[in-house]
C-alpha cells in the first residue's frame, strides 16, 4: 500500500526544513572554523596559468658536456630524482637563487649527480635553462617559446 495522508506530506516538508537549516549552517562553520574537513576546496593551479586555450609553463632543462665529448640532456625530474616530491620547487630553490646556486656544496652535488646520470662520465660544463613553453589543450606536446633564465657551471678537472 502507498502511504497517504500526513506521512506522505510530512516527508518532503521535513527534507526541505533540514536543507534550509543545513546549508547556512555549513556556510557559517566554514567561515568561522575555516575548512571543517580536507578537500572541501580544490587548489587554484596558479603556477600553470591558462591564457584562453593555452597553458604556459616554465621548466628547467639541463645540458651537460662530458669530458669524452658527449652531451647529455636532462630535465629537473631526472636531476632531482632523490627529492621524491616537489622536484620543481626543490630544483628552483637550489638553482634559481644566486647564493645557493654558486655555493661550493651545490656545485659539487650537481657535478656528482650529472656524473651519475651520465653513467660515470665526467661532466666539464653544464647549462641550466628555464624554458617557457605553451601547450594548447589539444596539443600532444608543449612548444618552447622562450628562455626565461640561464645558469652555467664549469667543472674543472
Amino acid at each position: 500500500m502507498r502511504a497517504t495522508g500526513p506521512a506522505r506530506v510530512g516527508t518532503p516538508r521535513l527534507l526541505f526544513a533540514v536543507l534550509l537549516i543545513a546549508a547556512p549552517t555549513q556556510m557559517l562553520i566554514t567561515r568561522v572554523l575555516a575548512e571543517p574537513y580536507p578537500a572541501l576546496y580544490q587548489p587554484s593551479f596558479a603556477s600553470a596559468p591558462a591564457d584562453g586555450d593555452v597553458v604556459v609553463t616554465t621548466t628547467p632543462r639541463v645540458t651537460v658536456d662530458y669530458a669524452d665529448g658527449s652531451v647529455g640532456h636532462y630535465d629537473h625530474v631526472e636531476v632531482m630524482a632523490a627529492a621524491g616530491v616537489a622536484r620543481i620547487a626543490v630544483f628552483d630553490h637550489a638553482f634559481r637563487d644566486d647564493e645557493r646556486a654558486e655555493a661550493a656544496q651545490t656545485r659539487a652535488w650537481l657535478r656528482d649527480r650529472l656524473a651519475e646520470l651520465g653513467g660515470g662520465r665526467t661532466p666539464t660544463h653544464a647549462e641550466i635553462a628555464w624554458v617557457r613553453s605553451e601547450q594548447g589543450f589539444g596539443d600532444p606536446e608543449p612548444r618552447p617559446v622562450a628562455i626565461d633564465a640561464r645558469r652555467t657551471y664549469d667543472f674543472p678537472s
